[in-house]
């Protein structure tokens, strides 16, 4: 399960040969395991990542050709995405991918994280591996997963106001530095006084 105090996790390689290790998780378990009361898909998710491999992130996690509104910010240019917006396009399906502006002439976006957006929570999920096939399956990676409220209207606990506030602004931040579609004023539904890391 997922109810550990820190939600920090490897990936299951793909050659695992059948030994499931707590602490390890699929891809499914982040994209397929809906946190969601009514277990529905969500109603957005953003990638960002350096590369991404949209078709085959399809064929792991078939609700992500569902989802009514899905964006990618990329660092390659997008090359592993042409095929998958189309088959979304097809199903009249909103795909948008965005190659984040970057203040150094060689520098490359390289941050890797997926917010999944529900009606009554939102998963924030930051990892350490390309959305690629030999990056997940091959590769012992690490990621951070936790799933966050809709806020009520009320403010977090004193206790944890700053830090929610740290974790919100920040995320945010990043956001707005990438400068593209995803509408960050999204992330003010969402009660984050719970955060058990710090973004930095």
């Amino acid at each position: 399960g997922r109810e550990s105090e820190a939600p920090l996790y490897l990936n299951r390689l793909l050659d695992y040969r059948g030994q499931e290790t707590e602490g390890e998780l699929t891809l499914q378990d982040i994209f397929e395991d809906h946190p969601s009361l009514e277990r529905d898909p969500p109603e957005e998710v953003l990638l960002a990542n350096y590369m991404i491999d949209l078709s085959w992130l399809f064929d792991e996690c078939p609700s992500l050709l569902q989802v009514p509104r899905l964006t990618a910010y990329v660092g390659d240019g997008g090359k592993g995405c042409d095929l998958a917006v189309q088959q979304r396009s097809l199903r009249g399906l909103r795909t948008e991918i965005h190659s984040p502006p970057l203040p150094l002439q060689w520098g490359t976006h390289h941050s890797k994280i997926a917010l999944l957006l529900y009606k009554d929570c939102i998963r924030v999920c930051i990892r350490t591996f390309n959305d690629i096939f030999p990056d997940f399956h091959s590769k012992s990676q690490a990621l951070y997963l936790q799933d966050f409220p809709a806020s009520a209207g009320l403010p977090p606990p004193p206790s944890n106001e700053e830090f929610s506030r740290d974790f919100s602004a920040c995320l945010k931040e990043y956001l707005r530095r990438c400068s593209g579609p995803f509408d960050t004023s999204k992330l003010d539904c969402y009660d984050f006084s719970s955060a058990a890391v710090a973004l930095v």
